[in-house]
């Protein structure tokens, strides 16, 4: 333990980002009409109960006291399944002004789907200022406009709001300059879902062939791909077990969170192949289940610097055998109205230990 503290936490992220980049340069990049479908959320998490962890990344505070905590925020790629960029931040700073800045270094195919907390007119902007595009869900009672569209029964329609006062403050602290009555060319999209509800999405794509209002209740049901990565951080890889109580170790071990479900999603997009095969045998779609799969590749990664090469290949092909052992059936996401327990319930992520550990 002694010896970690000489390892720097950059190590970790340049290892979490290289397993990035070696995913885009080993396999052909999935695209919906040659977008890249990213999407970008957040969750919290509880650190150990030490106060220099609390001054460094932040506290969780309430009527009873506070805690150390950190939130992160990710950019996920939806259809591909990979991790692109992580923003570790405090509690106190939203995550719509974290977010907010990274629009400018997404690339130019994006579309981001982002959900109902990123709601407002500042992102639409930064995405047509940027050359990118977004779809955003809105509280069906968002402003007056939206409350008449619902209403109307519309399948969709062209409005033209200005930045509110709000947003072009946001605007301008990322150091842009635009005209107080500048209109923003945007489309309101109806959803009715099988439950009744409805849901408003707001677009910057405006063509209405090439882009049918009919196409967005799918799409937008793509963003589910993020929560799901978030449970696995959370639940699968146990991010709130921690090995460490130093501020260099909390920082290494995040890192090597997101490095290690990047590897995992690498393993996975390799064996591809042999699944689509296996899945023509039989009745439903099965997939590599990843709860099982991250502990039998823990066990492998000392191999990754401890190995020669030679070893190091035959080891990787014995792991990718094990992966594929160990499947699971795709489950469609039920079609019910979501309840939550208690407020902002997935921000207190807590380890459970009567949780079975696949290590």
């Amino acid at each position: 333990m002694q010896r970690r503290k000489l390892i720097k936490p950059d190590f970790f992220r340049d290892f979490f980002l290289h397993t990035t980049q070696a995913f885009y340069h080993r396999f052909p990049v999935k695209t919906w009409r040659r977008f890249r479908l990213l999407a970008v959320d957040g969750t919290g998490l509880r650190l150990p109960d030490e106060s220099w962890l609390g001054e460094a990344l932040g506290w969780h505070e309430n009527q009873h006291g506070h805690v150390p905590s950190v939130r992160w925020l990710i950019t996920f790629d939806l259809l591909n399944q990979i991790i692109i960029k992580v923003q570790l931040h405090p509690r106190r700073q939203g995550e719509i002004t974290v977010a907010m800045p990274l629009i400018k270094d997404m690339p130019a195919n994006t579309l981001a789907i982002d959900d109902r907390g990123f709601a407002g007119f500042a992102i639409p902007f930064l995405h047509r200022f940027y050359g990118t595009h977004c779809i955003i869900r809105l509280k069906i009672d968002f402003n007056p406009t939206v409350v008449d569209f619902v209403q109307s029964n519309e399948a969709e329609r062209i409005i033209t709001p200005r930045l509110t006062h709000r947003a072009l403050s946001a605007v301008c602290k990322l150091g842009l300059e635009p005209s107080r009555n500048e209109v923003i060319p945007l489309r309101l999209i109806r959803v009715d879902l099988p439950s009744g509800e409805v849901e408003v999405l707001l677009t910057t794509l405006m063509h209405r062939q090439h882009f049918h209002h009919r196409h967005f209740a799918d799409l937008y049901n793509k963003r589910w791909g993020v929560e799901t990565s978030i449970l696995v951080l959370n639940s699968f890889f146990q991010a709130a077990v921690f090995f460490s109580y130093t501020l260099t170790g909390i920082q290494q071990e995040l890192w090597a969170l997101f490095a290690m479900y990047n590897l995992q999603s690498i393993l996975i997009a390799s064996k591809q192949k042999a699944l689509q095969r296996i899945n023509q045998r039989r009745k439903f779609d099965y997939q590599i289940n990843r709860n099982v799969t991250v502990g039998i590749i823990k066990r492998y990664v000392p191999l990754l610097f401890l190995d020669e090469i030679k070893a190091w290949y035959a080891k990787i092909h014995c792991l990718l055998d094990d992966l594929i052992r160990h499947l699971e059936p795709i489950r469609p996401r039920p079609s019910r109205v979501r309840k939550r327990k208690f407020l902002r319930g997935t921000e207190r992520h807590i380890y459970e230990p009567n949780y079975k550990s696949t290590l």
